[in-house]
């Protein structure tokens, strides 16, 4: 398992598409961290006030509770706990679980 880091503000932007499942969690941090398998099945980008992140299999996630979330795509189930900020989503394959939400 790789565990990536990625600095953030309180309120990032955080622009997301997964080819498996997904779980993401809020936490008290201003950092948004993976955990992956593979370190090459995640690419991260930097753009203004965010992230966007690639998946390509099965991924976790911890987010600044306070951060907006516009998820495209994830192939798998997706479960998303303690996010307070907008949350917005196009399509999951599987199973989508909301938890704690804003």
């Amino acid at each position: 398992m790789t565990i990536k880091s990625f600095p953030s503000s309180a309120t990032p932007r955080l622009e997301i598409n997964a080819d498996g499942n997904l779980k993401i969690a809020g936490w008290a941090s201003e950092v948004v961290e993976a955990q992956i398998q593979d370190e090459s099945d995640l690419t991260v980008e930097l753009v203004d006030n965010g992230l966007n992140i690639y998946a390509e299999d099965d991924c976790e996630l911890s987010v600044p509770q306070t951060a907006t979330l516009h998820i495209n795509l994830v192939e798998g189930s997706l479960s998303i706990s303690t996010v307070l900020g907008e949350i917005s989503i196009q399509s999951v394959g599987g199973h989508l679980t909301l938890q704690a939400t804003g």
